[in-house]
């Protein structure tokens, strides 16, 4: 088989290449081991976690709602409807995908893809091995999770999609790391009804994540879970009559019984599964794929995008990329680099994009949620709104903490892609009662007074 472009991985990176090019009139293959395109976002990642999240969210409302007189009591969890519903959510897209795909005319194979040179790799599937010829091709093959010693192969232990699978609510969890994967399915196993112990070996939740942001949701975590731990690492595994003991060590120190153990330390790049010796591909020393601007490698006609390139590991940074690498090979002009968003779905939700520290003569401005009309009807007043401005008073980054925050990171997002000063963002009308508002008065805290926080003096 011979084809004019030849992308290995079908998740969110690797099906939007593909969308994108058939949409410029290009011969498209997408090799994926999955039988329907979505990849590790759709199928045991971002989709099943938010639909989890979904629900969890339900349960923490009904019981918040008894501070506004409204009781519901105690919900009932059926395991097996909860699953069947999240996974009925991952299926409907799954196949709106593939249709996607077949209205365009992309070929599907499913099976694994390994490069035989630069220029022509092998498809090994169900029927057997394939060869196909490409002009270009562009590697999407994601990452997979890993586990450190002493946790890797201990009993007991499961990365993110066996949590996602939904096998039981064990009611004694350990979570050890308190990235964004451990705290969002850590939050769900609790609201869920687990007793989950979070351990994290760094000083605070979120590593790398502007404190400020992150003091919120940690106040919050000590509430829902049954132990957090930082500075605290897993020592040793054994299992137990009726479960498994975990000694701790660090500043949390303790030995400690549980049911189950999730591992949410981290991923991998799967290059080392598609056969880059055979080309001048090189990678960094954790194997990430070097690339341009572009995503184009050392071999002019082969590109990587999404995880297999570095952090940050998001799906929507490898839909960007894809779009980029697309207009490369179309021969199009490479697009300005763009500012790439962070959420993660805690209660309360954190998100941040662009510079998180002043530049030099830059300032930070701060607007506390307990100002906002729309964050005391949510009952969020702890939220914050935090913004970086640089000397010349435009946007340079900002982040935000508090409810639906993922949801309003666009609108700074935007704000830095136009390179919007604070005098535009603050005279632009915002609607009344909104979380938005927090973004409109932070920037007019630049320029001066905003309405709803007293005069600096």
């Amino acid at each position: 088989m011979e084809t004019e472009l030849l992308i290995i991985g079908g998740g969110p990176g690797g099906y939007t290449a593909a969308f994108a090019a058939a949409d410029r009139g290009m011969e498209v293959v997408l090799v994926d081991l999955r039988p329907l395109p979505g990849g590790v976002c759709l199928h045991e990642g971002c989709i099943p976690s938010k639909a989890l999240l979904a629900a969890a969210e339900v349960v923490e409302q009904g019981r918040g709602a008894r501070r506004m007189g409204i009781e519901f009591g105690e919900p009932a969890i059926d395991l097996d409807r909860l699953r069947a519903w999240k996974e009925g959510v991952v299926g409907r897209m799954a196949r709106g995908l593939a249709s996607l795909a077949q209205a365009r005319h992309v070929r599907r194979l499913v099976g694994t893809a390994r490069l035989l040179s630069a220029n022509e790799a092998v498809v090994a599937g169900a029927g057997g091995e394939e060869r196909i010829r490409f002009h270009h091709a562009i590697l999407a093959a994601g990452s997979r999770a890993t586990a450190p010693p002493p946790l890797a192969g201990a009993p007991g232990t499961m990365d993110a999609q066996a949590a996602l699978a939904l096998e039981q609510i064990w009611p004694r969890l350990l979570v050890v790391g308190a990235g964004a994967v451990g705290l969002e399915l850590g939050g769900a196993y609790a609201a869920l009804g687990s007793r989950v112990i979070l351990v994290e070996q760094e000083g605070q939740l979120l590593p790398g994540v502007e404190g400020e942001l992150v003091a919120p949701l940690a106040r919050a975590c000590r509430r829902q879970f049954g132990a957090l731990h930082t500075a605290t690492r897993v020592a040793a595994v054994r299992e137990v009559a009726g479960g498994l003991q975990v000694v701790l060590t660090g500043a949390g120190a303790a030995t400690v019984e549980v049911d189950r153990i999730l591992v949410a330390t981290g991923r991998r790049p799967n290059s080392d599964l598609l056969g880059l010796d055979t080309t001048t591909v090189a990678l960094d020393a954790a194997g990430f794929v070097k690339t341009d601007a572009t995503g184009r490698t050392r071999e002019p006609t082969l590109f990587a995008i999404g995880d297999l390139t570095g952090p940050p590991l998001l799906a929507h940074r490898a839909s960007h990329q894809a779009q980029v690498a697309v207009a490369a090979i179309g021969g199009a002009p490479t697009p300005p680099g763009a500012p790439i968003p962070a959420v993660v779905y805690t209660r309360p939700e954190i998100a941040w994009v662009g510079a998180q520290q002043p530049p030099p003569k830059g300032r930070v401005t701060h607007f506390p949620w307990s100002a906002s009309g729309r964050g005391a009807t949510l009952g969020d007043a702890t939220g914050l709104t935090r913004l970086v401005w640089d000397a010349a008073g435009h946007l340079a980054g900002g982040g935000i903490a508090g409810a639906h925050a993922g949801e309003l990171i666009a609108e700074l997002t935007l704000a830095l892609t136009l390179h919007a000063t604070a005098e535009e963002i603050a005279a632009t009308c915002h609607p009344h009662p909104t979380l938005a508002e927090t973004v409109m008065e932070g920037a007019a805290l630049f320029t001066g007074a905003t309405t709803h926080l007293p005069p600096e003096r």
